[in-house]
Formats: C-alpha cells, sequence, structure tokens
C-alpha cells in the first residue's frame, strides 16, 4: 500500500510562513482604515487609556470621573497599554490593530504547531492547519477587530499545547508553563475558566500513573492557573462590591440560542444547498467509505478512547467544557451572551485541530493513496471556500472600514461632528454613549435603560433615573443625541417613546440620527 508523501521540515516551515505572511498581510488591507470597534472595543481601550496615564484599571463616567473596571478581565486592555508603550503608539486604536496582526501571525504557526506535534513529523496537515485557519472568514474577522479573543486565542491553545506535551512526556516545566499560560488565559476572558477546568480533567485521567501523581499534577495546575483570577476578584469585591459586574439570576438558554450556535458551527462547513452540495456530499460520502473500510482490528485500537494521543485528548475535554461553561455563563450571568463566531471563536480552533489530528490518524490505520488525496482535495476545496469569502469580506472592509464604531461613515458622521462642535459644558444624553467618546472626546451620558440587558428583567430604576434626564434638560439644557445607526440596543427606549415621555423637541434630523432639547411648551411639571 502507498503510503502519503511527508513533507520535508524545511519545506512545510516555508509553506507554513508563506501562509502566515498571507494571512498578515489580508487582515493589514482589512484594517487599513481602522481596527474594527465594538462597543466592548471601547471599554477596553478606555481601561488601555487609564492605565497609559497612570490611573489604573478604570472607565470614565458621563461626568469624566474615573470608576474601577470590574465587568471585564485585565489583561487584555494591560496589553494593549504596554504594547502601546513599548511601541511608542499614542493612539491605542493603532495599537491594537498592530497587536492584532501579531497575535494573528503567531497563532496561525500555533495551529501548525499543533498539528505537527501529534503528527510528530512534518506533514502536508501541518500546512492544512495554516491554511485553513488563516483563510478562515470568522478568524479574520476576530482578528480586525479590537477585543480580547484573539489574545485569549493566542494564550489558551498554546496552554494547550503545552499541556499536551505534559501528558505525553511529563516535566515541570511544561505543567507550569501550561499552567501560567491558561491563568493568563482566564485573565483575559472570564470564560477561560474553562480551560482551566478541562487542564485539571485532563490531568486527572492518564492511567498510567499513580492517583497521587495525578492529583499533584491537577493540584498544581489549578493553584498556578487560578490564582491571577481570584486576585482580580478580589480586587472587584474590595472597590466595588461585585467580583464580576455581573448579577447572578436564572434566565435559561432559549431556542434562539441553541440556533445561532447551531448556524454559526454550520456555517464552518461550507456546504451550499441544492445542485452544489452533491460534489461535497458524495466526497464526504466516499469518505466515510474508506474509513469503514479500514480492518475490524485497526478501528478498534483507533477509536479507543484511551488510544487517543495527548493533544486531541485536551482538545476534546476541552470543547465539552467550554460548553458547558457557555451554558452556565447564559443561564445565571449574562443572558445577553450570543452563542455567535465571536464567542464560538475557540469552539472553532479547537475542533479544526482536532479534525486534522482525526484525519491524521485515519491516515496512519489506513495508509492509502486514494484517501490522501480524498482528504488533500477536501482541505483544498474547504480552504477555496473560505479564501473567496474572507476575500470579499477584506474588500468590503478595505473600502468601507473597520466593523462597528471603526466604519468610515462613523469616522466621517456629520451628526458626530456637531456633537464635537458643542461647548464642552453643554451636557449630552445619547444611546451611543461609547461611540460618542471613542471618536468626539466626549464623556455622555446614557440614556436609562427599560431592561436590564444581563438578567432581561425591568429595571427598577427606569422612571427615577428618566425623571434625572428630564430635570437635567430642563435645569442645564442638556441635549439628546440620538444615533439611528444604533439598532442593537433593544433594552433602551425609542426616540419616539421619549419623545412621549419627556418634554423635548427636535431641533436637528440628519441622516444618522437627531438632536433633541427642552420644549418648555410641552412640560406640564409646574402645573402639578
Amino acid at each position: 500500500m502507498l503510503k502519503p508523501r511527508r513533507a520535508k521540515p524545511i519545506t512545510a516551515a516555508v509553506l507554513v510562513g508563506l501562509v502566515v505572511l498571507a494571512g498578515v498581510l489580508e487582515l493589514a488591507q482589512a484594517t487599513r482604515w481602522s481596527v474594527g470597534l465594538k462597543p466592548d472595543s471601547i471599554s477596553y481601550v478606555a481601561v488601555a487609556r487609564s492605565l497609559v496615564a497612570g490611573s489604573g484599571f478604570a472607565t470614565p463616567g458621563s461626568d469624566g470621573a474615573l470608576h474601577p473596571m470590574t465587568r471585564f478581565p485585565p489583561l487584555y486592555p494591560a496589553v494593549l497599554a504596554a504594547f502601546s508603550y513599548v511601541t511608542g503608539a499614542g493612539d491605542l486604536i493603532g495599537a491594537a490593530r498592530w497587536l492584532n496582526l501579531l497575535l494573528f501571525a503567531w497563532s496561525i504557526a500555533l495551529v501548525a504547531l499543533m498539528v505537527a506535534r501529534h503528527a510528530g513529523r512534518p506533514s502536508g496537515a501541518v500546512v492544512a492547519g495554516a491554511m485553513l485557519f488563516a483563510s478562515s472568514p470568522d478568524m479574520m474577522r476576530i482578528h480586525a477587530l479590537a477585543l480580547s479573543e484573539p489574545l485569549f486565542i493566542a494564550l489558551g491553545f498554546a496552554s494547550v499545547l503545552l499541556l499536551a506535551a505534559q501528558l505525553a512526556s511529563p516535566r515541570r516545566a511544561a505543567l507550569l508553563g501550561a499552567a501560567v499560560l491558561a491563568g493568563l488565559a482566564f485573565l483575559t476572558r472570564y470564560l477561560g475558566g474553562a480551560l482551566v477546568l478541562a487542564g485539571i480533567v485532563v490531568l486527572l485521567l492518564p492511567a498510567d500513573r499513580s492517583w497521587r501523581r495525578r492529583g499533584a499534577d491537577g493540584a498544581v495546575f489549578g493553584a498556578v492557573a487560578t490564582l491571577p483570577m481570584a486576585i482580580w476578584l478580589l480586587r472587584n469585591s474590595a472597590v466595588s462590591g461585585s467580583a464580576a459586574g455581573r448579577s447572578l439570576a436564572f434566565h435559561p438558554v432559549e431556542a434562539d440560542h441553541v440556533t445561532l450556535a447551531l448556524q454559526t458551527m454550520a456555517g464552518w462547513v461550507p456546504i451550499q444547498g441544492g445542485w452544489n452540495s452533491l460534489p461535497w456530499l458524495a466526497a464526504l460520502g466516499l469518505l466515510v467509505v474508506l474509513a469503514l473500510r479500514t480492518p475490524r482490528e485497526a478501528q478498534a485500537h483507533t477509536w479507543r478512547s484511551d488510544s487517543l494521543s495527548p493533544l486531541p485528548r485536551v482538545l476534546l475535554v476541552f470543547l465539552l467544557v467550554y460548553l458547558a461553561s457557555l451554558l452556565v455563563s447564559i443561564s445565571f450571568f449574562d443572558a445577553g451572551t450570543q452563542p455567535a463566531w465571536r464567542i464560538l471563536a475557540p469552539v472553532f480552533v479547537a475542533g479544526l485541530v482536532a479534525t486534522l489530528c482525526g484525519a491524521l490518524r485515519l491516515l496512519r490505520t489506513r495508509p492509502s493513496a486514494a484517501l490522501a488525496i480524498l482528504l488533500g482535495v477536501l482541505t483544498l476545496a474547504v480552504a477555496g471556500s473560505y479564501t473567496r469569502t474572507t476575500a470579499a469580506w477584506v474588500g468590503v472592509r478595505s473600502r468601507e472600514g473597520g466593523e462597528g464604531y471603526g466604519l468610515r461613515r462613523w469616522q466621517e458622521s456629520e451628526l458626530m461632528a456637531r456633537v464635537k462642535a458643542l461647548p464642552e459644558d453643554v451636557e449630552i444624553y445619547t444611546n451611543a454613549a461609547d461611540a460618542v467618546y471613542i471618536l468626539a472626546g466626549r464623556f455622555p451620558a446614557k440614556i436609562p435603560a427599560r431592561t436590564i440587558a444581563d438578567t432581561r428583567r425591568p429595571n427598577p430604576n427606569y422612571r427615577e433615573r428618566l425623571e434625572a434626564m428630564g430635570i437635567a434638560m430642563r435645569e442645564r439644557h442638556a441635549l439628546v443625541v440620538w444615533f439611528d445607526w444604533i439598532s442593537w440596543r433593544w433594552y433602551l427606549p425609542s426616540m419616539t417613546q421619549l419623545a412621549r415621555q419627556l418634554p423635548i423637541r427636535r431641533i436637528a434630523k440628519l441622516a444618522e440620527g437627531e438632536i433633541w432639547e427642552y420644549d418648555p411648551a410641552r412640560d406640564r411639571s409646574h402645573e402639578r
């Protein structure tokens, strides 16, 4: 039987290097106007600005005063501030772009390194891993945003690699390195706790070591990995009375959450409907037939749970724990979490590497040229589909600017320009406080929320805060600036509702929104 040809180390390294270069250049093109800025991005940038100014982990309020940051873990804004300081870039948004370019290069190489670690030698699967990661629309989109996911992926899967090395050949340095990286990933995203728990579980699993040794390794890993987060949570409790800035309430996962998650995962397999799906289905069917033709003895050895090499074992445990943690997070801490491309990014990376590990194991069990060619064709087809989708997205972003507030239309907004030109002593209430802060350099007040987004329960303080807003407009001539482009803040009252509840009148109507002021003719409060 023919065996798949092994790639020479230098050849594989050069090809992976070319993939890294191509991916970074494409990301640079997508972010040439600006890195994407989502609402969470503004919080990270604000904290990084506070750190650069020497004011610690804090975010500005509507009065410009700083308040302790507790809602997000601290590592990403800290790295962003440090990167800005080291590079001398005064623009933190620009620093976020350069940081993501480096993280993207590292993560592409890391995926190739994980596959090579499992294969034990250079192979086409190593290049395939780098190519599929670099061309993935979701990975490109994640790294084009000023968010914590790129840093979490870089740290978390480096920890996975060291953890697999520790399981294969126990060494104290690998164990401590994996624990430190897992702790840093946890300090980047609260869901990183799933990585810590998964690490403890896999360290307790190996049957070839004593319970005492397994328990000791699990204890060391858990202690080192959780210590930084424990310190952070104690700090939060001390400065704000809340460990993570979230309320505990039961709001179970809904059908929409499940549908969104399944749709996101289905998008990773680029099978279109209709006749276009027939070649894909035929190739997958042939792959199943070739796999089933493997001798029974080899199949039993291949798919026994105790025969799994350390890397896919760690990845599979991580996938299960991460998804379970996501269910708990949505059900008890943050009902607004959307299990879409951003939140499920670690699932994609783990699934990609685990799939390639499975393909390598299948080729070892049945070293068939036909099977190797079929797997190669499928890989190229998926990478080609990814590349077309990603290239189209990059083309749009290179013309229109980064996503969210990084879009050129936000940068060139006439309404934002008017806000920026207002006297500094004019108070502003708006549904886009984060955009006004990052683009106009002002500290506006937020329009009161009718519903608490985390719990989806009515805001008990809504009427009180709405009255305070009315007083500010009547006595201090505060203005309401409403951006029609903000469509995702469902928990706020609409502008129509505000106009019914407050004595206000519109004084400016632009393409992107409106400006309102106090209207004494509609005020009946003096008649009470």
